[in-house]
């Protein structure tokens, strides 16, 4: 119903398309019936997340790495790759600018954004006008051991001049032997531990077996140094259920102490031709005395007059 208030005022029925009038622009709102169903007036980023699994690198702006780590293990490898020797002269945790050395105008400039950990690409010029170098110093042993850490943890015992040929039929760059042997040192210390640190924790890894497994032996000795630091020289065990499972295991048993790789083992050999784990212990060096030495204390760990007299002792030792 049309009709006036209050003098010449117009009055709009709520059914009518007049009903609501506003000199405000209209808000953005859905096109659910658009072809691609996307908010009409939103602003279209020119943001793009960088993939890892990329083989070449393509630089653009607004290019996105998820930290400062990935983006500069992406400038080694485009460097790698183009042959072209970067410099990071300024390399922080919240920015990193990037250009070529020689006088070339290649630059690029990545920061971080806000309060995440993505780094962004702000500033980048494409133009090279240097030379390809078969040297770079960004293939060092830090790039290298992640670049092959497959291959050097499938073959640890690799040698440093196939190291070097395998960088040079892969990346075309030339590597010292010294930087290869080094790769070699970090790919398998990552993957192995530290020795040296694991040997320290020795004694905690005794207590640790003597309270897991109750009546269990183990022993660990240690020699003196010149310099008055306590040395690793041997670790013995005899856990108390093979104790338990060799008494049962016991008639017509042959023992035999092997010593290989400066592993001395004791194992049983009952009459259904079965091999029974007994004990075990990790020397420093494979001599005849620390297998001598291994039976005496094998012997003093374990109660004989249990045992069934046809027992027959063999040893076989490695000299």
């Amino acid at each position: 119903m049309n009709g006036k208030l209050l003098a010449d005022e117009p009055y709009y029925d709520s059914s009518d398309c007049d009903s609501f009038d506003s000199d405000k622009e209209p808000e953005p709102v859905s096109n659910d019936e658009g072809e691609l169903g996307q908010l009409s007036g939103r602003r279209k980023s020119n943001k793009v997340n960088y993939d890892l699994t990329c083989k070449i690198v393509i630089w653009q702006l607004g290019l996105v790495f998820e930290n400062v780590t990935e983006f500069r293990t992406t400038v080694t490898k485009y460097a790698l790759k183009k042959g072209v020797e970067l410099d990071k002269y300024v390399n922080e945790p919240t920015r990193v600018r990037v250009k070529c050395k020689g006088g070339c105008p290649w630059l690029i400039f990545a920061i971080k954004e806000g309060r995440s950990e993505n780094f962004t690409v702000k500033t980048y010029n494409p133009k090279h006008k240097c030379h390809r170098k078969e040297i770079n110093f960004l293939c060092n042993s830090k790039y290298l051991a992640v670049y092959l850490k497959d291959r050097i943890i499938s073959q640890p015992t690799i040698k440093g001049w196939k190291i070097q040929d395998l960088i040079r039929k892969d990346l075309g760059k030339y590597v010292g032997k010294v930087v290869c042997l080094k790769t070699r040192k970090l790919v398998l210390q990552k993957a192995m531990g530290d020795h040296v640190a694991e040997f320290n924790r020795i004694l905690e890894y005794r207590d640790v077996l003597l309270k897991s497994n109750p009546g269990s032996t183990c022993v660990v000795k240690l020699t003196d140094t010149v310099d008055g630091k306590k040395q690793f020289n041997s670790f013995y065990i005899f856990f108390d259920a093979m104790k338990k499972g060799f008494l049962q295991v016991v008639e017509n048993v042959y023992v035999w102490m092997n010593a290989f790789l400066r592993l001395l083992i004791v194992v049983a050999k009952d009459e259904n031709n079965q091999i029974f784990p007994v004990a075990w212990a990790v020397v420093t060096q494979e001599k005849k005395r620390h297998g001598d030495g291994f039976l005496r204390f094998f012997n003093k760990t374990f109660t004989w007059e249990m045992v069934h007299s046809s027992l027959s002792l063999v040893t076989c030792k490695r000299d």
